[in-house]
């Protein structure tokens, strides 16, 4: 009896309630702990009517849909490309773009289109458990706004849970005892929203997000569909045929294990050169790969279901890909990003010291609150000095603060010090009264001391933060 979906230990393949196997006729036997899976996996129809869904797509030319279903249908392959799980994401900020259609359509392989699906107040947790209980099979769910918008942190954390390939450790009620961690799974993650969240990951979070940049493609699907009374009588079919091509691929899969061990790397390597990808981008290329052997699979030189256009997706593919680089290079941070977040954070809270010949030294913190005995450590986070070096600004940073920024952000205070000494004239105090020259109480600290040369005719007031922007 087996504990959940997809590839078993030893080389079959559950589906359906059966157990599909090289050698013999599936055998249906009950399966405790997976009657929800079962009841929506159940094939019904006909491959031909599911087919003419399919070309429905094919004659609109909605390859980023086709894209989709072909993820649906991909996920089994997975398990020859030795990475454990990919996660798509298709958005849009309007309704009416086809993202639910193409998610029933990748639902549609394997199951009912739309109750197939995990429901979108289905917490991360259950999402491990039932992508534990799938293994080899898609995760599709739909609408994920709401949550992003409660919390929009809990998807960069799926990002990484989906290519561990294992859900979280727990232990046992009352015990020292470690449950034993049957959540498991090497598969795909099929996502929609009406958010954009490659947008989020690049956007104001604190932490680096290119790790997690690199385990997703979003399929932006920005352009309103509209469809033909006939065509909107295909769509309302495919509630009624579904499972058909999830029996078939089961059997071949079953049947096919030491060709697929060859065939999938084989695309894969190919889609390595055809993109001129990186091992950085193993995860794409491992979701690209299966998606192209899954249209190989479905087409008439193995299954002879319905040809999908290859070319064409393959396309579509390598313009997801090139946006997904050139977001991840533009969104990479460097010393003077990290910098610059440190001072628009607290701004306000340094303070500013202008020197000259003939009236002397004012000191403010910030651009006009002055500063007296009354002022206290936790308001200040840093000293400007001008004028103190000649044609100088210095800039001096409390290093445990810096320090802890840092950390704060993801990003190694040794290379943040090695980056900024590359850029600027850098150098370090054991002790500096960030106070000196003020009416303030002393604050004697370890400091990073930033200098920039300004020339004679630099007469703008120099704040902070535009010196760290200069």
């Amino acid at each position: 009896v087996p504990a959940n979906y997809g590839w078993q230990e030893n080389g079959m393949f559950v589906y359906a309630g059966k157990i599909y196997s090289a050698t013999s006729a599936p055998v249906e036997v009950p399966m405790p702990g997976l009657e929800n899976i079962v009841a929506n996996t159940k094939p019904k129809g006909s491959i031909e009517n599911w087919v003419t869904f399919i070309k429905m797509l094919i004659a609109k030319r909605l390859y980023g849909h086709l894209s989709v279903v072909l993820a649906g249908a991909s996920a089994p392959f997975m398990r020859f490309t030795g990475i454990y799980g990919m996660t798509y994401h298709c958005g849009s900020t309007e309704s009416g773009t086809g993202k639910s259609l193409a998610l029933e359509g990748a639902a549609s392989i394997w199951g009912h289109p739309t109750h197939y699906r995990t429901g979108k107040s289905t917490s991360p947790v259950a999402m491990q458990q039932r992508l534990g209980l799938l293994q080899s099979l898609p995760l599709v769910t739909d609408e994920i706004t709401a949550k992003n918008r409660k919390d929009a942190e809990w998807f960069p954390e799926f990002l990484l849970d989906m290519t561990e390939g294992r859900g979280k450790e727990r232990m046992e009620s009352g015990a020292n005892k470690e449950r034993l961690n049957l959540s498991i799974w090497q598969t795909v993650a099929i996502m929609s929203s009406n958010t954009h969240v490659v947008d989020y990951l690049t956007g104001s979070r604190k932490h680096s997000s290119e790790g997690e940049m690199r385990r997703v493609l979003e399929f932006v699907m920005d352009e309103e569909l509209s469809w033909e009374p006939h065509e909107i009588e295909v769509i309302k079919s495919l509630q009624e045929n579904y499972g058909v091509v999830g029996h078939e691929l089961a059997e071949f899969l079953a049947k096919n294990v030491p060709m697929l061990k060859t065939l999938v790397p084989d695309v894969v390597r190919n889609c390595y050169k055809d993109f001129n990808a990186t091992n950085d981008e193993r995860f794409w290329m491992a979701g690209v790969g299966t998606i192209m052997t899954a249209g190989a699979i479905l087409g008439n030189k193995y299954l002879n279901i319905v040809d999908f256009p290859l070319n064409e997706i393959k396309e579509f593919l390598k313009g997801r890909v090139n946006v997904a680089r050139g977001t991840v290079r533009t969104s990479k941070r460097n010393a003077e990003d990290v910098l610059n977040g440190f001072i628009q954070e607290n701004y306000g809270k340094f303070v500013v010291v202008r020197f000259n010949a003939k009236s002397g030294a004012s000191a403010l913190l910030g651009d006009t609150v002055l500063i007296d005995s009354s002022t206290t450590r936790s308001v200040v986070m840093g000293r400007v000095e001008h004028g103190v070096t000649a044609n100088h600004v210095d800039f001096y940073i409390e290093e445990r603060l810096l320090k802890t920024f840092c950390s704060n952000m993801s990003f190694g205070y040794a290379d943040f010090k090695r980056q900024l000494e590359k850029q600027f004239v850098v150098s370090y105090m054991p002790k500096k009264d960030l106070m000196a020259r003020t009416s303030g109480p002393p604050m004697r600290v370890a400091t990073m001391k930033i200098s920039r040369e300004i020339s004679s005719l630099d007469e703008e007031v120099i704040n902070p933060l535009s010196m760290a922007a200069a």
